[in-house]
């Protein structure tokens, strides 16, 4: 992964991920999301919200005043 990007959110859940995702996305700021979730039945693992780094502090006041 381009050091250039930050991890901004950690979950488990695939649907908050996308949330973020979609909430960042509103906000013209470019985020990916890396499920390293196992595909098995019972899934574990996490799925990682990633932003670039100049984004990172204008993200995080988002997800924290969306209080996701």
């Amino acid at each position: 992964m381009n050091k250039n990007w930050e991890t901004i959110y950690e979950t488990t859940n695939i649907f908050n991920a996308e949330l973020i995702q979609e909430l960042l996305n509103e906000n013209a700021i470019e985020s990916i999301l890396l499920n390293q979730q196992d595909s098995s039945y019972l899934s574990f693992g996490e799925i990682k919200v990633l932003v670039k780094r100049d984004s990172f502090i204008l993200a995080k006041k988002l997800i924290n005043e969306a209080d996701l």
